[in-house]
């Protein structure tokens, strides 16, 4: 692990970063946009969790926001299926 990477981390675990994991985020280009989620565990005490992806990316100057939530049920599905059409390595 870099020292850029343990800083990074380091931010993280005291809220000072934002990340895809963090629940913050904000764009690199715009000041003016920033996201957020609140993660709540669920109350069926089970261990199928849904899950949240929240990131921007930069792509031939322009920036892209992915904000999608997948079902735990259909989790390995909605996995292949972003790879497949959502994923940001195809454009």
């Amino acid at each position: 692990m870099t020292g850029r990477e343990i800083l990074h981390k380091m931010k993280e675990k005291v809220g000072l970063s934002s990340s895809a994991d963090s629940g913050k985020g904000k764009s690199k280009m715009s000041k003016n946009i920033t996201h957020g989620f609140h993660l709540v565990k669920g109350k069926s005490h089970h261990d199928m969790e849904d899950y949240v992806v929240a990131e921007f990316k930069e792509i031939d100057d322009n920036e892209l926001g992915l904000f999608a939530i997948f079902d735990a049920k259909l989790l390995d599905r909605a996995r292949e299926r972003y790879e497949e059409s959502i994923s940001y390595n195809r454009y």
